[in-house]
């Protein structure tokens, strides 16, 4: 081997001298290896990168998707223009729950709640609490709002807030209340609604931008974005984004 060295490095060069150059190239290979390797994996993925499956009626999933909620059970929820479906990893089914009745109607937004329950807001004016396979609906008897459910979260006070065509309204473990002047809510309606890390509510109406700071009860409007918002979402750096849903574009905040 030292004779092989020897000529790596050319044969007028020392073994002792090629030995320890070889070593040290031998050294530096091996130091690189998982540097390499470790550097590989903090490198984020674009998303032309990762596998793409699709998922069609031949799979159990049938209309148009609307609203997508993965519970802490692990389960995917899909609201569809047919209904409410389950993916369990590998296949959908139609969901029916053991207990209660859900309405045939489109499922326009979904919520999966800190205690791992489930909310489905429907095209129609109602909505669904599932909890552990027991399915409870609220409709104008029971005083929600008539009307498609555009969107639906939950605060750090554990309230239910559901974004519904022509209101705004709270869910406070009990009863459904419409919220207007008695919050300093500006609109009659809601669009867009997100909860953010410090836990404000941020509402997006056709006009404006407002939020409510945590553990507050009085809506305080954001003079900085105008007009009609219908999508929030926060980035891991903090920014906060819009989109109005009418133009090719979103805006940063």
């Amino acid at each position: 081997h030292d004779r092989d060295a020897s000529r790596l490095f050319g044969c007028l060069m020392p073994r002792r001298k090629a030995r320890q150059i070889l070593s040290l190239i031998l050294l530096v290979v091996v130091m690189r290896v998982p540097r390499l390797w470790s550097e590989s994996q903090l490198m984020p993925e674009t998303l032309h990168q990762l596998h793409h499956t699709s998922f069609t009626t031949k799979d159990g999933l049938y209309g148009q998707v609307w609203a997508l909620a993965q519970t802490s059970d692990g389960y995917l929820w899909v609201g569809t223009s047919q209904g409410l479906y389950r993916f369990d990893g590998v296949s959908f089914e139609s969901y029916v729950p053991y207990r209660g009745t859900m309405p045939a109607s489109g499922v326009k937004s979904l919520l999966a709640s800190k205690d791992g329950s489930l909310w489905a807001g429907y095209e129609k004016g109602a909505i669904t609490h599932i909890v552990a396979g027991t399915a409870t609906t609220y409709t104008e008897q029971n005083g929600y709002p008539y009307g498609a459910t555009r969107a639906i979260v939950q605060t750090p006070d554990g309230a239910i807030w559901a974004s519904v065509v022509g209101s705004l309204t709270r869910f406070d473990g009990s009863t459904w209340q419409k919220v207007r002047g008695n919050w300093n809510y500006p609109a009659k309606s809601a669009w867009g609604m997100f909860v953010d890390r410090q836990g404000t509510l941020l509402i997006g109406t056709s006009e404006r931008l407002v939020y409510l700071p945590a553990l507050s009860h009085y809506f305080i409007e954001d003079e900085s974005v105008r007009g009609q918002i219908v999508a929030i979402v926060q980035s891991p750096d903090g920014s906060l984004w819009f989109s109005d849903g009418l133009l090719d574009e979103v805006r940063s905040f």
